[in-house]
């Protein structure tokens, strides 16, 4: 192997290892959210409520959605949020616009959230936290990788119309804040 190749070759490893490190913030308040007018990423894996892997990018293709993200099944902000989110479930489908709800829960936390909240919408687990640094909402906190609560509005090309987070989780937007945003 030539010199060049094995430089490029380490340096193309240095770099990947770099942009690897940045993808889970290390709080809160060093995410990097993904803006308005960005394209939305369509690579990851998540888990449905049944158990079955669905790739993300499968699930928004050629569909207005609107993303949710949130901590997990056990957080009572989060809860109440998804509960609230059920008013709006019908105004947004009269829109065409699909709810997608995305946690790094479990199979089973999801399934419990999805009955304990009479869900009218499809909830997801992000167990490798895969869309959440697509997204760039993911941090650190101790030794979880959470979500900060956050409100993507994607149109049917895969272009971010709406971008919402709040790095305060007790902190959440209001069903009409995002009915505004959904024109």
């Amino acid at each position: 192997m030539s010199k060049f190749i094995k430089i490029s070759s380490l340096a193309f490893l240095f770099i990947a290892c770099l942009v690897v490190g940045q993808e889970i913030a290390k709080n809160p308040m060093e995410i990097a959210p993904l803006k308005k007018n960005k394209k939305a990423p369509t690579t990851g894996e998540l888990l449905s409520i049944q158990g079955e892997k669905v790739q993300f990018g499968e699930l928004i293709k050629d569909k207005k959605t609107l993303v949710i993200f949130y901590r997990g099944g056990w957080c009572p902000f989060c809860n109440r949020h998804l509960a609230n989110l059920r008013d709006i479930v019908e105004p947004l489908k009269a829109k065409g616009v699909q709810i997608i709800a995305i946690s790094p829960d479990s199979q089973k936390r999801l399934e419990n959230t999805y009955i304990k909240h009479n869900l009218s919408y499809e909830i997801y687990g992000d167990v490798n936290f895969d869309v959440m640094k697509g997204f760039g909402v993911a941090f650190k906190q101790g030794q979880m990788t959470l979500p900060v609560p956050s409100v993507f509005y994607i149109n049917e090309k895969g272009k971010i119309k709406f971008a919402h987070h709040n790095s305060d989780y007790t902190k959440r937007l209001s069903n009409k804040k995002i009915l505004k945003a959904i024109k």
